[in-house]
């Protein structure tokens, strides 16, 4: 694959597409039932769910927000992520994002439930095959 790169600075020039899938959707499900507000490492995640959680921010269902009284920051449920855990709305399948930014969304819209019964994750080659 050819790597595209800025002339100026370097960075990474390719957009990626990310699916939403059964590990993403448990974890905005954990938590909701967290009270809709937590550092990720206090969750029960599991690594890969851990290491994929900040994803959901692509789709607009969490937002990184102040913990009240710290510096640390926590994960926060949107109204958006709170009405697509609880089975009220549906979201596109799959997200393009571009520098760590969403720009396009593609594939038909699905439920939690479509989400919960995808594959967990794809493996680095996928990855990378997934780039446009």
């Amino acid at each position: 694959m050819d790597s595209k790169k800025c002339p100026c600075c370097g960075a990474n020039m390719k957009s990626y597409r990310h699916s939403l899938n059964k590990g993403l959707a448990k974890g905005l499900i954990l938590l909701d039932q967290n009270g809709g507000s937590a550092m990720a490492s206090k969750l029960a995640l599991t690594k890969a769910q851990y290491n994929n959680f900040q994803k959901l921010k692509y789709w607009g269902l969490i937002e990184k927000g102040p913990m009240e009284g710290e510096s640390a920051y926590v994960w926060k449920i949107t109204d958006k992520g709170r009405q697509f855990a609880r089975r009220k709305i549906t979201i596109p399948k799959r997200v393009i994002t571009f520098r760590n930014e969403p720009t396009d969304f593609e594939g038909e819209n699905v439920s939690i439930e479509d989400a919960l019964g995808e594959f967990a994750y794809w493996w680095k080659t996928q990855y990378l095959q997934n780039a446009v």
